[in-house]
């Protein structure tokens, strides 16, 4: 950050008149004070103003943004992947059944579906086409602690990854995501792996979102599993219903460290920075300041 401080006087203020000369408070000369406001930009080197720089990191956690990143070799420094749990398959659908009538069904037999992962196309950065990849998680992991190299990093329970970057995975599938022709991707998925993460008291089970495409860098704003079903009252027809990510996050490497001599605001998690700012009393100005 350019290290400088810019002050806008308007009219004049009293730290312009502690650099000029002393006029009379009672004098009858109209034109002491101008007619229009006057603004003025002084900078001030940072040693003349700021002390005391100190910045803080690590506020908050990624699961908290509800969205993911992706990311490979983003400037040479970045990776990135995102990861999702989705909630529980519907165990109830009204459906038309071979008469007509519509009626619940509760008899629904999942024989495939996709992954569809929704891009912001403005907070992403491509120049192009890209493509991603998509793997079913292999080992436990918690939203709220997870992070490139640990799987659980709770009170007494430290559960690395296999593989950093949360691996291994068993491979899914590849998909090519063009922004020019909209904000979607998608993950064909057999009955097998459907079936695999119907388990909701499996801890393992999810999906990691990867980015194969290098200098890149993708934000997921949701991710959504929809499933093709076939009911029993009318087995001739596919109904496709959508389940709802559960649980989102994402995982990155390198950890920022703090500037040395900076200041950094904001980001996940997010960063403070605290410092001492004096005003000065006196300037040294342009004549402007005595008007």
């Amino acid at each position: 950050m350019h290290r400088t401080l810019v002050i806008s006087l308007f009219g004049l203020i009293s730290v312009g008149m502690a650099a000029c000369q002393e006029e009379s408070p009672t004098t009858l000369d109209a034109d002491l004070l101008p007619k229009e406001p006057i603004t003025i930009e002084i900078e001030l080197p940072w040693e003349d103003f700021a002390s005391d720089l100190e910045v803080f990191g690590g506020y908050g956690a990624p699961w908290e943004l509800g969205t993911g990143v992706v990311a490979n070799a983003f400037a040479g420094i970045l990776d990135a992947r995102t990861l999702v749990r989705f909630a529980a398959y519907p165990s109830v659908h009204q459906v038309r059944d071979t008469t007509g009538t519509t009626r619940p069904d509760s008899s629904l037999t999942f024989v495939g579906g996709r992954v569809v992962a929704f891009l912001d196309t403005i907070a992403s950065i491509t120049s192009g086409p890209v493509t991603l990849g998509l793997g079913a998680i292999q080992t436990r992991w918690d939203k709220r602690t997870v992070t490139w190299v640990a799987a659980v990093d709770t009170l007494n329970d430290l559960t690395p990854w296999p593989q950093p970057g949360a691996g291994p995975v068993n491979s899914i599938g590849t998909t090519v995501w063009d922004p020019a022709e909209g904000d979607s991707a998608w993950f064909e998925l057999d009955s097998v792996q459907v079936e695999a993460w119907a388990d909701t008291a499996d801890a393992s089970r999810g999906a990691r979102i990867e980015l194969l495409t290098e200098n890149t860098r993708l934000q997921v704003s949701r991710v959504v599993l929809r499933l093709d079903t076939r009911p029993s009252s009318n087995p001739d027809t596919l109904v496709v219903l959508s389940v709802q990510r559960d649980e989102i996050s994402f995982v990155y490497d390198p950890f920022p460290e703090p500037p040395a001599n900076g200041i950094r605001i904001g980001g996940v998690p997010a960063w403070r920075t605290v410092l001492n700012v004096k005003i000065p009393t006196h300037l040294d100005g342009p004549a402007e300041l005595c008007v």
